[in-house]
């Protein structure tokens, strides 16, 4: 069972059922109240777990979570179970908060009901266990009923402020994790026939030309379009409208074929997530439709998936066929910047790596790559780092590279400058160690610079890091 769907069962049996006479027995209440506490205590110790890996990868599931409604204290409190334990602790004349905390003894009896709420029919040989249970652990002294109701406001307080952070990280999570989610999805919804009516196209139209083509990219959009999938989007203004850079008419289509009335508003909504590039070339952009894929992931069916992730498919094909015919397209093609990029990753992963043997202890061996591939696709540097380390200047650039992780103490403090440029030497044979030191040591003495600050500050979100967040970012590794 999802977190969102235990929150909402729990909710259930807490409104639902009714206290005090269902069996006759006043040990009835207790047992259903630690029963609930029990199953407090597991959501929450899914939901910390849940708020160290929101910071890493999305949780579908927790979209679904209606926020407004169990953030919502009476919410919970609202029923039979708060206000009855509430009375009682009054009653008792001593604030719950004051009394001796019993979670411990509370925790223990636990496991004699390990499926929390879902046990609540006990039979009479369960409640007899539960006695000498309850009379072995408290040392034969009465648990009080403000001890219970502490727990259970405990346990509620502490779902809360942890629903809170999920709410917050949820809403607001990092970026670069929308782009992975297409990619998972990409994976997931996988159709090895997806495109068997375009190459049958082909062979019925072998003589095809780049304008054939064109028509044929605008009828997957058509297609597309016409199955509603971006229909959570915000209505468009009419000055959208006008100047969206979609549009479909009937020269594009076949013959005869009937477009509705309301294409150019959906054309306008899908303009949001694409741009042309090489002017016939539709390049998505996959973070924001990660995004919106996102925000309503539980809205869409797993046909309508298929619907968008062979479109993608799709396009590339068509693509590839379009750059066949005209060379110039070759680099606005999907996997062409990928292929380029990746390789210049590993070129000079392979450059910085020679400086691992320096690494400061505790940090983990992938620790130089996992910086270096943050810094070629982190928003703020990716450009200028490509750069330069697909330039004249790369070499110049690694050794500033070094210099910056060596300030802010990635290497050992015995570790110096020429140790290092001899390190880099074993793969940038062509330049002489005294110039790689020289370069080392005029970064390392200067202390400033884009790339010094932007390390200063990365390098501890790092060392956090239990793994690679970008791992499996990209399709073609």
């Amino acid at each position: 069972m999802e977190i969102s769907d235990k929150i909402k069962y729990l909710h259930k049996i807490i409104t639902d059922v009714k206290g005090g006479n269902i069996i006759g027995m006043e040990l009835f209440d207790r047992l259903f109240a630690i029963g609930v506490i029990s199953y407090f205590n597991d959501i929450n110790r899914l939901l910390e777990k849940e708020v160290d890996k929101l910071d890493f990868e999305l949780n579908l599931d927790a979209v679904s979570i209606d926020f407004n409604k169990y953030l919502n204290r009476k919410t919970w409190t609202n029923n039979w179970l708060f206000s009855d334990f509430e009375t009682i602790s009054k009653e008792c004349g001593v604030p719950f908060s004051q009394g001796r905390d019993h979670t411990t003894e509370i925790n223990q009896m636990m496991d004699y009901f390990p499926n929390g709420v879902d046990g609540y029919f006990f039979t009479p040989n369960t409640m007899q266990t539960f006695k000498d249970a309850m009379h072995h652990i408290t040392n034969g002294e009465r648990l009080a009923e403000r001890d219970v109701f502490y727990a259970l406001n405990a346990g509620l307080d502490k779902m809360l402020s942890l629903l809170e952070e999920v709410k917050q990280k949820t809403i607001h999570p990092k970026v670069y994790l929308f782009n992975k989610l297409w990619s998972e999805i990409y994976e997931i919804f996988d159709d090895d026939c997806f495109c068997d009516d375009y190459k049958e196209w082909k062979e019925n139209n072998s003589d095809y030309g780049l304008d054939d083509l064109k028509a044929k990219q605008k009828q997957q959009i058509y297609k597309l379009l016409k199955t509603d999938f971006f229909r959570f989007c915000s209505m468009p203004t009419g000055a959208e409208v006008r100047k969206s850079t979609i549009m479909i008419n009937s020269d594009d289509l076949p013959v005869g074929t009937i477009i509705p009335d309301n294409m150019d508003v959906e054309c306008a909504k899908f303009a949001r997530f694409v741009q042309w590039k090489g002017e016939c070339i539709l390049s998505i952009d996959y973070e924001k439709i990660g995004q919106y894929i996102y925000k309503n992931y539980h809205k869409f069916d797993e046909l309508e998936f298929y619907n968008i992730t062979n479109f993608d498919r799709m396009l590339d094909a068509i693509h590839d066929d379009m750059a066949a015919l005209k060379h110039s397209l070759k680099p606005y093609l999907k996997h062409y910047e990928e292929d380029l990029i990746n390789n210049l990753y590993e070129e000079c992963s392979v450059i910085l790596n020679t400086c691992q043997k320096f690494l400061s202890k505790g940090l983990r061996p992938s620790f130089l790559k996992d910086y270096l591939r943050k810094l070629m696709f982190d928003k703020d540097m990716k450009d200028e780092a490509r750069k330069k380390l697909s330039g004249g200047s790369r070499n110049t650039y690694m050794c500033e590279i070094v210099a910056a992780l060596k300030n802010v103490n990635v290497f050992k403090i015995d570790c110096d400058k020429h140790d290092l440029a001899i390190a880099l030497g074993e793969k940038i044979s062509d330049v002489k160690v005294t110039t790689l030191t020289k370069n080392i040591e005029r970064k390392y003495n200067s202390n400033d610079g884009l790339l010094y600050h932007w390390t200063k500050r990365i390098i501890d979100e790092l060392k956090t890091q239990p793994y690679n967040p970008f791992e499996g970012l990209f399709l073609n590794k």
